[in-house]
């Protein structure tokens, strides 16, 4: 048709409609025309004439604007089809309406196949929520959006594309929106390259900071003192090896600000007071800005031991003068500090031997002539201490007749010849003899600056020579009259003579002995060493003092303490030695026990006087104390030689600690073993044994001993340590497995659901006898099946209740075990102990037969099909204390009612070997060829939701016997009603509203519930369905929800249906366990709760029972 033509007929199409209305005119208002006058006619031809061309020229105005808009609207449609970027007008529901050439470009497509095809069809699986969001946003704001995501083309190749959409009224003024789409693939892989480019950059830069953090830790572990790095807050950054090492050597405690410094203990050491967090340096440093220096400190450091330390630290600034943190620096200086309190007990010590000693010391300052004395050089020269001193009042107080002679001696001093004297001194009104002994100081010069000396009071000294002249004679005399070893040499070191005890003792002659002759009856270990001794001792003119070993007469080794001094003349010249052989054999003898002695009472402390024993080596003989005996239940004296220990200890053991003890001798060491000692109960207790051993000069142990200790209770505790331990990590186990179950049972279940749900739809679309059917039907039993392994799995950890009411334990056992013979071999029988009534407990009947099933079906395969055998079964009633703690399961199961039903198990099977129990109630685990691991981890599950336990006893090739108890309940059992069967009708017809986060899951159960007849309105999650909800509240009868969704879970939503319509039915669906779902407190309850994945049967009866449950809602609509 031409565009005249479309006017014309246009313009018929007006004249049709205007003349029609003018006959309605008339019809409503007739007027009588034979009534005019010609006048009058005149007027009316005249007007309508004007209005005649009144409308031709609107007419001709609206052809110009038809034109016009036509005109307007082939160009839209040029620059719509022209565009450069793709074009297409979607509706509400995101169905392609329109499109321009360039959006079937970008696509590859043919554009005539575009037309009402879901435009989600084009896009990406995992990008499809980004255009649900978009297009959501787009008409919940009416503003445009943008977003990008992946489109696929036919061919399956993919690309990058900008999409841009705004509202718009699309076809017949419907609600819809339009969208433009670029294609950003090439931009989309520009950013990818500058971002994998930054990458790079920044995989470089962190290296480099790794570097430089590597050099910094170099640098600081290079340091000799503790150093840290604090950040702004006061946490600790990074440390320093000597900084571990100075705070205990191990881990340090998380520092994260100055507040954390508590748990590091320290106290001035000035005032012995602890050191608050912000007192310490660093806390200073990052909230002051300030340096500190020198920190003294007593810590406590955590590994329990004290320390002391300097504590210093600075600041940290950046570059716009701000704190960033600081710097710590720690020295220990615990040593420094032992080493001034050793200075100062040494100076008390020094004090205390001058005083004993009777020798004073002083210092001469010469430049202040200032004289500086000991407590004891005031009381030697008789001046009150504290008194003013200097050279002169030194010279006061010397003889008058020594004067002279100690000036002289101090003038050489000056000189640079020693300065030691000996002269008189006038104290306290008498005369005294001192020595004087000096160190003179001078400077580079040789100018005197200063000295030091001592002086000592030798008045008892100068009697004793006096006296000693006196009675030389008389020692000569007695020397000769005694039998004692005297001996006396000349200058040089010769023998001259030699007291007759000696020469007895030893069996030679005054002349053998003469010269160096006694030397010849010397030990030969010691004559070298002796002889060496003395000559460097005559050399020196020192005093004699050393023990050597003379060959007796008797032919034994005597050892001999020689000491001698030389004898000087008023010269002050040696004219000879003197000297005593002192035969010690008594001392070494007491020496050598008093060492054993010390050595046993060492350890007698150490070990609270507890269980001590003796051993000697050569003899073989072993001394046990009465606690010692007592520790090993046996009388005293019982044992007597090692022999007679040995044989007490484990033989598993003896071996062990023998290398042990022998080892440690070797290394001269003390050593500490533990092994298990027989006690006269016949019980082995543990006993840790510490000893040590005493050794001849050879090297060798001789003696043995030390402490034993009975460990047995400490052994049992680490025991019962390590077997909570156990049973906590096996209780993570079942934590972390229950965790896991639950989240793929969820899962898994909705994935089981699609799978079921489409293999249903499929089945009942197919004829009868279409041998598909078959097929179909299998895949459901298998998907049911899969179904049931996923629910056992809950099961097996207990987070299955099911129905629990009061029954007859025995009657239940009764009833199911005529359905269970039926599967148990040939070979195996049945015999059972069960006295009616059977004790009564609360529980449910169908998880009870499971229970029975697997305990039956676990003992005819431990017995196999290659014997004959009996399993028996047995119902009996026992208190909590008849249960055994031994192999009980849950292992952290605690009775909690007075009695229990007990139903045994029993079969002499194969049996469990000890390492297996460990496993043998975690899924999956199994020692049979045919066994899928679940029987008894679903057993044990059912006892856990039903606060029961189990026991097992058993070892191999003994067969088992397993023990479950339910606790008892004093209620009367309920008859068991007959199970019903057949579908229940369902009323169907009207909407439902159906609610799920998987958009697979939504399609396969709208499908479902159009099968069953409803109508379907369908949400992605709850907040979406409360506002579907209040659009069509009025023609929605039931609610079907999921229960895990984001946003707004099913139990939310459930809530906030109710708010608007409170008596709504409302069934909840989920992969999880009703249980799980269930649990909690909730005010509002769903009519139902259907378990994923469900079918056809169960939803329609769901769906049947949840509707007659909120009648009054279906009411309302009427």
């Amino acid at each position: 048709m031409t565009d005249e033509e479309e006017r014309t007929g246009y313009a018929s199409e007006f004249r049709q409609k205007a003349e029609a209305i003018v006959r309605e005119r008339i019809d409503r208002t007739p007027e009588d025309i034979s009534a005019l006058s010609p006048e009058e006619i005149r007027k009316r031809l005249h007007e309508l004439r004007v209005r005649q061309l009144e409308l031709e020229m609107q007419n001709e105005g609206l052809r110009a604007a038809l034109s016009e808009a036509e005109a307007g609207r082939a160009r839209y449609f040029d620059l719509y089809d022209l565009a450069p970027v793709g074009c297409c007008s979607l509706s509400e529901q995101g169905l392609i309406l329109e499109a321009n050439l360039a959006f079937a470009m970008l696509l590859g497509a043919d554009r005539s196949t575009l037309t009402n095809r879901p435009i989600a069809s084009f896009i990406l699986k995992e990008d499809q929520d980004i255009h649900y969001l978009c297009r959501k946003k787009l008409f919940e704001t009416g503003e445009p959006q943008e977003c990008e995501l992946r489109l696929v083309r036919p061919d399956g190749a993919l690309f990058w594309a900008h999409l841009t959409g705004a509202v718009a009224q699309v076809a017949d003024g419907a609600s819809g929106y339009r969208v433009a789409f670029s294609d950003i693939t090439a931009k989309r892989r520009q950013s990818e390259h500058l971002l994998r480019q930054q990458a790079e950059e920044l995989t470089a830069t962190k290296e480099m900071v790794e570097d430089e953090k590597l050099l910094l830790a170099t640098v600081m572990d290079a340091l000799p003192v503790g150093v840290s790095i604090i950040n702004r807050d006061g946490g600790i950054v990074q440390v320093n090896k000597i900084f571990e090492r100075i705070w205990g050597g191990r881990r340090l405690p998380e520092t994260r600000s100055v507040r954390d410094y508590a748990s590091y203990k320290a106290w001035w050491d000035s005032t012995g007071k602890p050191v608050a967090p912000e007192e310490w340096a660093s806390a200073i440093a990052i909230q002051k800005g300030e340096s500190t220096i020198g920190q003294i400190f007593r810590i406590e450091r955590f590994d329990e031991t004290e320390a002391f330390v300097i504590n210093s630290a600075a600041p940290v600034f950046n570059a716009q003068g701000s704190i960033v943190g600081c710097a710590v620096a720690v020295q220990e200086i615990t040593e420094l500090k032992w080493a001034e309190q050793s200075l100062l007990e040494n100076k008390k010590d020094f004090a205390r031997a001058q005083e004993v000693g009777g020798i004073g010391s002083w210092r001469l300052i010469t430049r202040s002539n200032v004289l500086t004395w000991s407590d004891e050089n005031y009381r030697i020269f008789g001046i009150p201490v504290g008194t003013q001193l200097n050279y002169e009042t030194f010279l006061s107080c010397i003889h008058p007749d020594d004067l002279a002679f100690v000036e002289k001696k101090w003038q050489e001093g000056l000189s640079g010849a020693p300065y030691d004297i000996e002269h008189r001194i006038i104290a306290d009104g008498r005369i005294k003899w001192v020595r004087e002994k000096a160190y003179l100081e001078f400077d580079k010069h040789g100018a005197l600056v200063g000295g030091f000396g001592i002086t000592q009071d030798i008045t008892e000294r100068k009697q004793a020579e006096q006296a000693l002249r006196e009675s030389e004679a008389l020692y000569r005399a007695i020397g000769e009259s005694i039998d004692y070893g005297v001996w006396v040499c000349a200058p040089d070191g010769r023998n001259t003579y030699a007291s007759e005890s000696f020469l007895r003792m030893v069996g030679i002659t005054q002349e053998q002995c003469s010269n160096f002759g006694w030397g010849n009856v010397l030990h030969p270990d010691d004559a070298d060493r002796t002889i060496s001794a003395w000559q460097e001792c005559v050399r020196t003119n020192g005093t004699w003092d050393i023990e050597h070993r003379f060959l007796g007469v008797d032919g034994g080794w005597h050892p001999v303490l020689a000491r001698g001094v030389p004898v000087r003349n008023e010269q002050n010249e040696i004219f000879c030695w003197a000297g005593i052989n002192l035969d010690i054999s008594r001392l070494k003898q007491t020496e050598e026990e008093l060492r054993e002695k010390e050595a046993r009472l060492r350890l007698a402390q150490e070990s609270a006087n507890i269980g001590i024993w003796d051993w000697m080596v050569e003899s073989g003989t072993l001394d046990f104390t009465p606690e010692l005996n007592m520790l090993y239940g046996l009388p005293r004296g019982t044992i007597k030689t090692y022999q007679d220990w040995r044989d007490l200890v484990h033989p598993d053991d003896i071996s062990r600690i023998e290398a042990g003890r022998d080892q440690a001798i070797a290394n001269r060491e003390s050593f500490e073993l533990e092994f298990r000692g027989r006690h006269s109960s016949g019980e082995y207790r543990w006993i840790s044994t510490k000893g040590g051993a005493i050794y001849n000069e050879a090297g060798e142990a001789v003696r043995v001993f030390g402490v034993n200790i009975d460990i047995t209770e400490r052994k049992q505790a680490e025991q019962e340590k390590a077997k909570l331990e156990s049973m906590n990590r096996r209780l993570q186990r079942f934590e972390s497995m229950g965790r896991m179950a639950g989240a793929v049972a969820h899962h898994f279940n909705n994935k089981l659901h699609v799978v079921l749900g489409y293999l249903e739809l499929t089945r009942n679309t197919q004829l009868p006898d279409d041998t598909s059917v078959s097929n179909l039907t299998r895949a459901i039993q298998a998907a049911d099946q899969a179904a049931e392994i996923s629910r056992m799995m809950l099961t097996c950890l207990g987070q299955v209740t099911g129905r629990q009411e009061y029954l007859d334990l025995g009657e239940i056992c009764r009833k199911s075990l005529l359905d269970i013979q039926a599967s148990i071999p040939g070979n195996v029988g049945v015999q059972t102990d069960f006295n009616p009534p059977g004790p009564v407990i609360r529980a449910d009947a169908k998880q009870v037969r499971q229970i029975l099933i697997n305990l039956i079906t676990n003992a005819w395969e431990a017995i196999g099909e290659d014997q004959s055998s009996t399993i028996r079964l047995t119902i009996a009633t026992v208190s909590a204390a008849d249960i055994t703690p031994e192999h009980r399961y849950p292992v952290n199961w605690q009775p909690d009612s007075t009695s229990y039903a007990c139903l045994e198990v029993q079969d002499n099977g194969c049996g469990i070997p000890e390492e297996d129990f460990e496993e043998l109630f975690f899924p999956f685990f199994t020692t049979k060829f045919t066994g899928r691991g679940l029987g008894l981890p679903m057993t044990l599950g059912l006892l856990q939701a039903h606060g029961g336990a189990i026991t097992v006893e058993s070892s191999p090739g003994h067969g088992s016997v397993f023990r479950v108890f339910f606790p008892m309940t004093q209620e009367e059992a309920i008859p068991q009603p007959q199970e019903e069967t057949g579908a229940a009708a369902t009323d169907n017809g009207g909407t439902v509203l159906l609610v799920d986060d998987d958009l697979i899951v939504l399609q396969v159960t709208t499908a479902m519930l159009s099968r069953l007849g409803f109508a379907v309105l369908s949400a992605m999650d709850g907040i979406d369905a409360v506002e579907v909800y209040r659009r069509h509240k009025d023609e929605i009868r039931l609610v079907l929800s999921d229960v895990a969704m984001p946003r707004m879970n099913g139990w939310e939503t459930l809530i906030a249906l109710r708010q608007i319509t409170p008596k709504i039915p409302v069934i909840l669906a989920s992969g999880y366990s009703e249980e799980q779902v269930m649990e909690g407190i909730h005010h509002e309850r769903p009519q139902a709760f259907l378990a994923k994945p469900y079918g056809f049967d169960v939803l329609r009866d769901a769906i049947h029972g949840a509707l007659k449950d909120g009648r009054e809602c279906g009411d309302r609509r009427g």
